[in-house]
């Protein structure tokens, strides 16, 4: 068997070295390093030449070109994910669920970060393309979805499939994940109601339109349904931040006829009104119900009752969608509304009797 010189292998440092190099330093055929290297058992390489080979590998510094590799099989076993936060425990719990499903199909997941609707987040995605990925999965609301179909229609041009979380405005186009939000709002209405509210205020948001209509109709629904004569709704009619609706609805509870309950669009909005008006001028629940949306890290800290989306099932079933769109490219397109439940904790009561 040949043996490399010292000066031969010192040479080779000051470039990559490849698998001819590691085939000559074993004393083996470029074949038997490639079994070898990609765990083939057919045919057997004996324990002695593998010794050889993976310290050979050792001694180089060898790395594969996984994306030559790939890109030659025509797969990359990659899937992209365009996130517009990692600021919350929702899109983190998400991003960790569909890597753990995407793992154990050999697939990795490259994700990026940008802002929604953000001149970034379009060309993230055309960055994810860039690099080969097989998939892509993104996350669409407020003013994204004005961009969306600049999406779509560079990932139909390179033949990347993906999927849409958050939203199923695009059903017709991408497959769709995404919560039950009509019947995740009439479950927070219905609770409230069964603890004796009637007149309760929704807090909306017009800052986010394609976010929250659902959310909106299920507290029409609600209203419709338990025949409810009391329809407040805050931030909906113009844009308001959330220091403003905090005092919108502190306002409304100074109010002749003030609501006995809020509920919200999301746990957030809440956060103002608790720091600055709950335990002070007003408590809650005593003199105020509340219950937020997407049971987030305040509504856990806060013992917040919500409406949890439950992103473990939402990232679970958005990988599933991925994984079943690259085994069958032809498959019809799904679109998957997971169910809500609510967390109740102790912001909510029956309202105080009236004097």
């Amino acid at each position: 068997m040949a043996v490399d010189t010292g000066v031969e292998v010192e040479k080779r440092k000051k470039r990559k070295p490849n698998v001819f190099d590691v085939a000559r330093v074993a004393g083996v055929s470029q074949t038997t390093v490639s079994f070898v290297l990609n765990g083939s058992t057919t045919p057997r390489i004996s324990d002695a030449t593998t010794k050889r080979v993976l310290a050979a590998v050792e001694q180089l510094g060898y790395r594969r070109n996984t994306l030559a590799r790939s890109l030659a099989h025509g797969k990359t076993m990659t899937v992209g994910m365009v996130l517009s936060s990692l600021d919350d425990d929702f899109h983190g719990v998400i991003l960790r669920t569909c890597q753990e499903r995407l793992d154990e199909q050999g697939y990795q997941l490259l994700y990026v970060q940008a802002a929604s609707g953000s001149a970034r987040e379009a060309l993230m995605v055309q960055f994810l393309l860039e690099h080969r990925v097989d998939a892509v999965i993104c996350f669409a609301h407020e003013y994204s979805t004005y961009i969306v179909p600049e999406w779509l229609s560079g990932m139909r041009d390179e033949g990347v499939p993906g999927v849409m979380i958050d939203s199923t405005r695009f059903a017709s186009m991408i497959d769709s994940v995404g919560s039950d939000d009509i019947d995740g709002m009439y479950k927070a209405m219905k609770h409230l109601y069964d603890l004796g509210h009637r007149r309760i205020a929704l807090v909306s948001d017009n800052w986010q339109p394609d976010l929250v209509p659902d959310r909106i109709s299920g507290y029409d629904l609600a209203i419709e349904r338990l025949g409810i004569d009391y329809n407040v709704q805050v931030g909906s009619d113009r844009r308001m931040n959330d220091i403003e609706k905090s005092a919108e609805m502190a306002r409304l509870l100074d109010g002749p006829e003030p609501p006995t309950a809020f509920v919200t669009y999301n746990d957030y909005t809440f956060e103002y009104f608790l720091m600055n008006y709950a335990g002070t001028r007003f408590r809650v629940p005593e003199d105020v119900s509340l219950v937020g949306y997407g049971n987030l890290y305040l509504s856990r800290f806060a013992k917040l009752t919500s409406v949890g989306q439950r992103p473990e099932e939402i990232g679970r079933v958005a990988a599933e969608c991925v994984l079943a769109r690259l085994k069958n490219p032809d498959r019809p397109l799904r679109k998957v509304e997971i169910e809500t439940e609510l967390v109740v904790r102790s912001s909510t009561a029956p309202p105080r009797p009236v004097s």
